[in-house]
């Protein structure tokens, strides 16, 4: 998982040269990829694999909704990219 910056200048330039409205010029994205959770079964040994190889990213403003029935693994996603 990484954080990694916007790509704009102190004035607001991306850095293919269009320019960005004030909202645009700070943020951060927030990247995962291939993540996996997995929990151990003290009892007998064996894992159980909660998430298996998710990808996806969060873009500076702008809102995500994760969005799922109970068991589905909200929860959990959100713990493993909270660390």
């Amino acid at each position: 998982m990484e954080i990694e910056p916007a790509t704009t200048n102190e004035e607001g330039v991306a850095e293919n040269g269009e320019t960005m409205g004030v909202s645009a010029k700070r943020g951060m994205y927030l990247v995962w990829e291939d993540l996996t959770v997995v929990v151990p079964n003290f009892g007998n040994g064996h894992t159980k694999r909660l998430i298996n190889g998710l990808s996806g990213y969060a873009e500076p403003n702008r809102i995500l909704a994760i969005m799922g029935p109970s068991g589905s693994g909200k929860s959990t996603l959100l713990d493993a990219l909270a660390d």
